[in-house]
């Protein structure tokens, strides 16, 4: 069996506008189905509405341990230029906000 953490968030205007129109950040996700415990992600959900499309971008950390094994702070800073995932003060995923 295997399980799947994760902790994001939704746009402000969900649920009045569904996903992934909303759009989505998941600041955390270990999910075993593909990758393996000692993995995190984070990921940006969103809808680009000049292209008429739904994209996502996103990246992930390795470690060699479980995850499982001890205490771990994951942290998302987001302001209006960049957002940044980090696990245990460690960055692992960096998004530049581009208003275009």
């Amino acid at each position: 069996m295997s399980t799947w953490p994760a902790f994001w968030m939704l746009g402000a205007n969900f649920p009045d506008t569904p996903w992934p129109y909303s759009g989505e950040i998941d600041i955390m996700e270990v999910f075993q189905g593909v990758s393996k415990i000692n993995t995190t992600h984070s990921t940006i959900h969103y809808f680009k509405d000049e292209a008429g499309e739904y994209t996502f971008t996103g990246d992930s950390r390795t470690f060699d341990f479980p995850l499982s094994d001890d205490y771990h702070i994951w942290t998302l800073e987001w302001d209006e230029n960049v957002i940044t995932a980090k696990i245990d003060d460690i960055i692992y995923f960096k998004r530049i906000i581009d208003p275009d």
